[in-house]
């Protein structure tokens, strides 16, 4: 079965968010949703075509020094978890974008959060979620919190990602990439309107 564990007796019940639509505002303090309207274009490939320039911010502030960061464009395959999703843990890169791209036809989830300068840790208060269309990709900006990325639907969903990495060690974290993990009793499930909550399950 896909549904959550009750809490344990005496214990409070998990924080609760709702995800909402993703938009171009509503995402606008954490990045950029990739997508094409309704941004200016200008006509390309012999009128067969528009481009649309500069959709994203795209930073590497690692480029430079004895080991720089190269950029890798890389695929991750996501399988769908059960639903309502359970936020156990945020991650950030500081010193560059991330974008991730859908290949497939189904929608996911987008989890992101601001810096809280007082703990330099994920402000709580700022913990939104979204369910991105299979037309929108999303960047998410230097040092932006964000859960790793979470597939809907009943089956895998591929993304193409553009990471920053020393390109010996694309499997070692710790150079760009912050970890957060919470305690139980500070996990908070994500509400999806309308979802299957079987569809991971499957």
């Amino acid at each position: 079965m896909a549904s959550q564990q009750p809490p344990p007796p005496g214990t409070q019940p998990p924080r609760r968010i709702t995800a909402v639509s993703l938009t171009r505002e509503n995402f606008a303090p954490y990045g950029q949703v990739i997508c094409a309207l309704p941004t200016p274009s200008q006509s390309a490939n012999q009128g067969t075509a528009q481009r649309y320039n500069h959709v994203a911010k795209v930073e590497n502030h690692r480029a430079e020094g004895p080991n720089p960061a190269q950029p890798n464009l890389c695929v991750f395959r996501c399988t769908p978890p059960p639903l309502p999703f359970t936020i156990k843990l945020l991650e950030r890169h500081p010193h560059s974008t991330q974008f991730f791209v859908p290949m497939t036809t189904t929608s996911y989830l987008v989890i992101v959060a601001l810096n809280d300068p007082a703990t330099d840790k994920p402000d709580p208060a700022t913990l939104k979620a979204f369910v991105a269309g299979h037309a929108q990709g999303v960047s998410y900006g230097a040092g932006t919190w964000h859960h790793p990325m979470v597939a809907m639907g009943a089956g895998h969903t591929d993304f193409c990602v553009m990471v920053y990495e020393r390109r010996e060690k694309c499997e070692v974290p710790g150079e760009d990439c912050e970890e957060v993990f919470y305690d139980q009793e500070k996990w908070v499930l994500v509400d999806v309107p309308d979802a299957d909550p079987n569809a991971g399950s499957r």
